[in-house]
């Protein structure tokens, strides 16, 4: 899947992309402060514990924000692009498997619905890899 997302006014998505491009813009800040964050370049703190404490903050919400940047670009080229064809069929698949990936991260209730949810996304995940 492509990084950097050409932006064309043809697609299914309308005014909806421009939403879409706007929390991801933000995600990809919040994404580069906790790289610094974890590169030390956020390394004012005088205290070697609380900067550790931010580190390890910062490199356990890293996999989610990355997760929640997948979901916004899948959806982007998902809407972008103007017909359905295979190539749309399997960013669908992509993007079910990084939106179960975010809710695992959101996910605050029962132990046991975590590890159904984990065991799902090991499917789905199995399943993509088999795919061509």
């Amino acid at each position: 899947m492509p990084n950097k997302l050409k932006w064309r006014g043809t697609g299914r998505g309308g005014g909806e992309l421009d939403d879409l491009r706007a929390k991801m813009t933000q995600l990809e800040k919040e994404k580069d402060k906790l790289d610094d964050i974890i590169a030390g370049e956020e390394a004012y703190l005088h205290d070697q514990s609380e900067q550790r404490k931010q580190k390890e903050a910062a490199q356990s919400r890293l996999p989610y924000i990355n997760e929640k940047i997948q979901v916004i670009n899948l959806t982007i080229l998902i809407k972008a692009e103007p017909e359905r064809n295979p190539r749309v069929q399997q960013w669908e698949r992509e993007l079910k498997l990084a939106t179960m990936k975010v809710e695992l991260y959101e996910m605050d209730g029962p132990e046991q619905k975590r590890q159904e949810l984990k065991a799902a996304i090991a499917k789905l995940d199995t399943e993509a890899g088999e795919r061509p």
